[in-house]
């Protein structure tokens, strides 16, 4: 039927074929790896500056509620100070 020497042949062009779908299935996973990793980086980054962002905003909300609590405070006082001083005079 086949003669060994296009056997032989037919064989050794499919065994290269096969290897270099092979090393090009492993090189697009491996790319796809670094894509999914870079992402994720990418991802995980956005979180965190986010997460600071929030953080920020809360530290700044505080020291404004702070001073305006404070002033209240003060104004209470200086409430209390001029219905004394009214009350005296």
């Amino acid at each position: 039927m086949f003669k060994g020497g296009l056997l032989k042949k037919a064989m050794v062009t499919w065994r290269k074929n096969s290897y270099a779908d092979c090393v090009q299935s492993m090189m697009d996973m491996e790319e796809t790896y670094a894509n999914t990793l870079e992402s994720n980086d990418q991802r995980m980054s956005n979180i965190i500056r986010a997460k600071h962002e929030r953080a920020e905003r809360i530290i700044k909300s505080k020291k404004l509620r702070s001073a305006n609590n404070a002033f209240i405070e003060m104004s209470k006082i200086l409430k209390a100070l001029r219905v004394k001083r009214e009350i005296l005079h």
